[in-house]
């Protein structure tokens, strides 16, 4: 529940999600903090942190089951759902939220 509605769990943290980086999001910029390499070397020992790819990702944790995609001002915001109800989020193809 919410919102005076019913949701299923996966809306819901998205919903949730976007409201809070729409607050953060004017103060907040995407940066990828490491090199290539240490992306690509933390990805290959099945690590996921801020910042990667969504091939990182992928590479890290396999697909993920389901694909959500929704515009938010004008750059694609993702969640990739995960067995055991895992969200990841991407905002224009980097990761900024993740459950580890």
């Amino acid at each position: 529940w919410y919102s005076g509605r019913w949701m299923k769990p996966h809306d819901r943290d998205r919903v949730e999600t976007i409201e809070a980086f729409r607050r953060t999001l004017q103060s907040m910029e995407v940066l990828r903090r490491r090199t290539e390499r240490e992306y690509s070397l933390l990805a290959e020992r099945g690590m996921v942190v801020l910042g990667m790819k969504p091939e990182e990702v992928s590479r890290a944790l396999g697909f993920p089951e389901r694909v959500e995609r929704r515009l938010l001002y004008q750059k694609e915001f993702d969640q990739w759902i995960y067995e055991g109800n895992e969200y990841y989020y991407f905002y224009d193809g980097y990761l900024v939220q993740s459950p580890r």
